[in-house]
């Protein structure tokens, strides 16, 4: 019977991404990852392959743990408005989206990564207009508004807000030009769009 092993996996991988994400995937050595995780080659080698297998899962988990939390995040919305207000707000800061740095790090010689980003976009896509349908459907946007063309542009807009803080700028700044973009993409939520009550 094989040795068990001694050390927690879940931890382990969390360790690892945080030193991907921290220094990304070419300047992580095995060495760094050795020293983060407290392991020693044949450990790190026996339980999750190389270091390219090891950034790949890590990278994967996240990906899929991604879209967990915003399918969550507008499933949960009490309007439908209220999430994609949510998603135009910047919420990474200077660490930036672990994905997202990866594939301008590694794109455009890793197929692989670029076809998990594209992949998780496509689900991120797919869930922001069944958004949008429900906003229509809520009256909060115009019966005219075309959801998967505004889901598009509510998520590339999201990601220019990230790369705004990467940048160094205040937060404050960007979340203004998040509430300019929400304003200009969504107007005004709806007020205009439900029927007045009559009054008794």
């Amino acid at each position: 019977m094989g040795r068990p092993r001694e050390f927690d996996i879940e931890e382990t991988l969390a360790k690892v991404r945080e030193e991907f994400w921290r220094h990304g995937y070419t300047a992580t050595s095995l060495d760094r990852l050795m020293e983060a995780t407290n392991l020693g080659k044949g450990s790190l080698y026996a339980a999750f392959g190389d270091k390219r297998a090891l950034f790949l899962r890590v990278l994967r988990e996240y990906a899929s743990a991604r879209v967990a939390a915003f399918g969550d995040l507008h499933s949960r919305a009490p309007r439908a408005i209220d999430a994609l207000r949510a998603t135009l707000r910047p919420a990474f800061g200077a660490r930036g989206c672990f994905l997202a740095n990866c594939t301008v790090e590694l794109s455009p010689h890793d197929a692989e990564v670029v076809a998990l980003a594209r992949t998780t976009f496509a689900a991120l896509e797919t869930i922001v207009t069944g958004t949008v349908r429900r906003a229509m459907n809520e009256r909060d946007l115009p019966e005219a508004t075309r959801p998967s063309e505004l889901a598009a542009v509510i998520l590339a807009t999201a990601s220019g807000l990230e790369f705004l803080g990467r940048t160094g700028i205040e937060a404050a700044a960007i979340e203004r030009v998040g509430r300019n973009a929400a304003r200009e993409l969504l107007g005004d939520g709806g007020r205009g769009l439900r029927p007045s009550r009559r009054p008794k």
